[in-house]
C-alpha cells in the first residue's frame, strides 16, 4: 500500500513498513549518480532484503562496488534487472529464480530465500 508510505520517509521506517506489508526491500542502483550509499547506508542503518546487482544502466565499476557490498551483506538477495527505458534495452538484464514464482506471495519468498541470481543476454547492446 504505497498510501501508508508519508513522503520523505527515512530508509529505515520504508523497510520496516514494507515488510510489515509483507514485501521486501531491495537497494536499486545503490552507486549511481555518484551517490555516497556506503555512508547513507552507515548512518541509516536499514533492512534490506537485497540488492540490484545488475541492471543496463550499471557500468562495470557499479558492477565491481556492488559486488564488493554484497559480500559485506551475504545475506541480501542478488537480483537483476533491465531499469530499461529505450525498447531495445528491455530484458537485458534480470533475475533468474530457483522456484517457481505464480504470485507476488511467491516472489517475496524467493527473494527473501535467496533464490535469484542476476543475469545478463547477450543479445543485449554493450555500454
Amino acid at each position: 500500500n504505497p498510501q501508508a508510505l508519508p513522503r520523505g520517509i527515512a530508509w529505515p521506517e520504508l523497510c520496516d513498513e514494507v515488510h510489515r506489508q509483507g514485501g521486501v526491500a531491495i537497494v536499486a542502483h545503490p552507486y549511481r549518480w555518484g551517490q555516497d550509499f556506503d555512508g547513507l547506508l552507515a548512518r541509516h542503518q536499514p533492512q534490506f532484503d537485497g540488492v540490484e546487482m545488475m541492471s543496463k544502466n550499471m557500468d562495470a565499476d557499479q558492477r565491481r562496488r556492488i559486488a564488493a557490498l554484497q559480500a559485506k551483506h551475504p545475506e541480501w538477495a542478488c537480483l537483476g534487472n533491465s531499469d530499461s527505458h529505450e525498447l531495445e534495452t528491455l530484458g537485458c538484464c534480470y533475475t533468474e529464480f530457483d522456484a517457481v514464482i505464480r504470485t507476488t506471495a511467491d516472489l517475496v519468498a524467493a527473494i527473501r530465500q535467496r533464490k535469484g541470481k542476476p543475469k545478463q543476454r547477450s543479445r543485449c547492446p554493450s555500454w
